[in-house]
């Protein structure tokens, strides 16, 4: 359910994912680091743990010790919309 809310969410956020990756993908892997912490023993692994990770992995880009992979794809995105282009027109859609 909490993924398909995400995949709805799309349309008011305006934001171009034909394949609802950012929906399915980030929400629904998200919610499964994390309720794997709720359901594990916690001699295996505690909800803190899980929920640290994930939310370590998430900013890891933004601000932390390196920003070089956020840079790098910044300007490979850049590069890459000055070249070709990173959306096709309406009509090839």
């Amino acid at each position: 359910m909490l993924c398909y809310g995400a995949v709805q969410l799309k349309s008011r956020l305006r934001y171009d994912d034909a394949l609802d990756v950012v929906g399915v993908h980030l929400v629904g892997g998200f919610i499964g680091v994390v309720l794997t912490g709720v359901f594990a023993s916690l001699a295996v692994n505690a909800l803190v743990r899980q929920a640290d990770g994930c939310s370590s992995a998430a900013s890891r880009y933004w601000p932390c010790r390196t920003r070089v992979p956020f840079v790098m794809t910044l300007v490979i995105l850049w590069v890459t919309d000055k070249a070709v282009g990173l959306r096709v027109s309406g009509a090839e859609e």
